[in-house]
């Protein structure tokens, strides 16, 4: 991996007229932060200080809390060494997994409904402790 970093700057604001622009610059900086890539995300406590400094800075400069596009980029942001991860196996190494979208998706396709035949064997040889061969023989006969 490279030594590459990404520098996330906080909008500068000195004149009374470019505070009606703040949001705007604000969701710049946020969407600047989410779109890092995965191999250079800084450490979470980084994160977690870079996204405290960028909300105090909009509370200041405005006296309200951001938008919620704006929070959800920078919550994105700090969960972004979750989210990216591209091990297809969170689920079995941590206790609480998140998933991205491509990983929920490729869970469901795996996921499927089973029809009364399949779970009628599942439950003779799993419940009722009956071997494979008892279904061949006693009941497709009755059919």
């Amino acid at each position: 991996m490279t030594d590459k970093t990404y520098e996330v700057g906080l909008p500068h604001v000195t004149d009374p007229t470019e505070m009606e622009d703040i949001d705007r610059k604000v969701l710049a900086v946020a969407r600047s932060m989410a779109d890092i890539p995965y191999d250079f995300l800084p450490p979470i406590n980084e994160r977690n200080e870079d996204v405290e400094h960028l909300l105090t800075f909009y509370v200041t400069a405005t006296g309200e809390t951001p938008e919620s596009t704006i929070l959800n980029l920078l919550s994105n942001y700090i969960l972004a060494g979750k989210l990216l991860d591209p091990t297809p196996h969170k689920a079995s190494y941590e206790e609480y997994p998140i998933i991205n979208g491509h990983q929920r998706n490729r869970a469901e396709y795996r996921e499927y409904a089973m029809e009364a035949d399949v779970l009628d064997f599942l439950h003779s040889k799993y419940t009722l402790r009956l071997d494979t061969l008892y279904r061949v023989k006693n009941i497709e006969k009755k059919v």
